[in-house]
């Protein structure tokens, strides 16, 4: 597969982007002209070859010289795709990972006081969880154990603030679990100076009643809240009546009565739905509380079969005017895309400080897709004690449990991702995003046992897609400087 890709944007501007060379140049047409016929031809024959381009002989000569230039620094070379996909893990790395593990996402409850009808556990999906309450018991086990990782020379990021997230059901339905939680890390604080810090994902119904300790423990806040009333239908009390009045009055009366707080800890989360538009939902909770939120579709991660067509009658695509882009700027799922191939895929930033001293040097072989290590950036802990990396992925990609103790084996779980990793490297394969991805697998629909990538793209589809991010800063130079600005990690 070609390690390079000709496109050309709508503006008609043509470039070449290679992606071992992490290098993008804005170029004449005639270098793809060029590299078509190509037959690593002498000069005079390749002159030879464009003299009916409509372009004057002393420019061709320009562009030729530019294009033997490319051609020697090894601009055109291929991907050896199988052996550059080719890496895998090992139980030392998944022990690694563990070991410096600095944020834990407990769902302290399967219950929830709502019944919203896109809910990812709910009739339109396979995964289920138990409507049951997390224990006290579950929490102490899993912190102990990580305790004794994270006071070990294992622990890479020791220093690191902690970060406790509560997750649901609705997590405010066992608030004494969470107060519980919090008193079990202050006492950890005390006895080893580890920091914490506390987050929550919460649907506001209970918010007045336990706002205070919120604000007192100076909790990371985001609400989930689809826009207004018309774009929050779809999330209803357990009696099918709305929930926008009772969530509404109770975000306002936290604003009004903990300004300062709202301001800095308080963010929203929406999901677009056949009710709702991007710009709508964007409009009402800026204009109301002044924050820009995250908007994401319905979920088609473990779709039930059956329930398609109600998936397709509730769900709406994200749509948003270059005018908007700009106002949600990093909310924006194109703003993001660019500002993640500019600063993972061209040599335009130093990801580390040793790389201004010795340079940034492509690995030799890389693990398939864009799939994080395992709890490499955190651990989930479900209310009914079973262990997964993410609260985003399906509960069928369990890794361990909890009893008594916390059962995680290492040499299990690098042989099951390794087992991923061969069964996704035939997928891998041929693909342009090769070098790009940020898919994970374990969001892909799986048949026979292994998952199945929705988004590969060949050439055409990746020169479509690269003509797409250049065309957008094309048409809004602003956007580079901002893009640039912003942080990925």
């Amino acid at each position: 597969m070609k390690a390079y890709t000709f496109t050309k944007t709508s503006g008609g501007n043509c470039y070449l982007y290679n992606s071992k060379k992490s290098t993008l140049l804005n170029v004449h047409p005639i270098i793809e002209t060029l590299k078509g016929v190509d037959k690593n031809d002498e000069k005079d024959v390749l002159f030879a070859k464009i003299k009916d381009f409509k372009i004057s002989d002393a420019d061709k000569k320009i562009q030729l010289d530019k294009y033997l230039f490319l051609r020697e620094k090894g601009f055109f070379e291929d991907i050896d795709e199988t052996n550059f996909i080719n890496g895998t893990i090992s139980a030392q790395i998944v022990e690694k990972q563990v070991a410096s593990i600095d944020n834990i996402l407990f769902q302290v409850t399967g219950n929830c006081n709502l019944q919203c009808r896109y809910c990812c556990y709910g009739d339109m999906y396979t995964d289920k969880v138990e409507k049951q309450n997390m224990s006290q018991e579950t929490v102490e086990i899993v912190l102990n154990y990580l305790l004794s990782y994270w006071t070990s020379n294992k622990n890479l990021s020791y220093g690191h603030t902690i970060q406790i997230g509560f997750y649901g059901g609705e997590p405010l339905v066992n608030f004494p679990l969470i107060e519980k939680i919090i008193h079990i890390c202050e006492n950890i604080k005390k006895k080893t100076g580890l920091i914490f810090a506390y987050s929550m994902t919460t649907n506001a119904v209970l918010l007045h009643k336990y706002k205070r300790f919120i604000v007192e423990h100076n909790f990371s806040l985001l609400i989930s809240l689809d826009g207004n009333e018309t774009h929050n239908m779809l999330r209803v009390k357990a009696d099918g009546s709305p929930s926008f009045k009772t969530v509404f009055n109770n975000i306002k009366e936290l604003q009004q009565e903990y300004q300062d707080y709202f301001q800095k800890k308080v963010e929203f989360n929406s999901v677009l739905n056949k009710y709702s538009s991007v710009n709508e939902v964007h409009t009402f909770i800026f204009n109301e509380f002044g924050k820009i939120p995250l908007i994401e579709t319905i979920s088609q991660t473990e779709l039930n079969d059956n329930k398609r067509e109600d998936f397709q009658e509730l769900v709406n695509s994200y749509q948003e005017s270059r005018e908007m882009m700009n106002q949600r700027q990093d909310r924006s799922p194109m703003f993001k895309e660019i500002g993640f191939f500019f600063y993972y895929q061209l040599d335009n930033a130093y990801k580390h400080y040793c790389e201004v001293l010795y340079g940034s040097v492509k690995q030799k072989k890389q693990i398939p897709t864009g799939t994080c290590l395992p709890f490499f950036k955190k651990i989930f802990i479900t209310a009914d004690n079973r262990l997964l990396t993410c609260e985003r992925i399906s509960l069928q990609h369990v890794l361990g449990t909890v009893d008594k103790e916390v059962h995680l084996d290492f040499e299990k779980i690098a042989c099951k991702y390794n087992g991923f990793y061969e069964k996704m490297r035939l997928q891998c394969k041929d693909c342009y995003l090769i070098e790009n991805c940020g898919e994970c697998f374990l969001q892909f629909p799986m048949k026979d046992g292994v998952p199945v990538c929705r988004v590969k793209m060949d050439e055409i589809s990746y020169r479509s897609y690269l003509s797409k991010l250049f065309g957008v800063l094309e048409e809004n130079p602003t956007f580079f400087e901002q893009i640039n600005k912003m942080i990925f990690a």
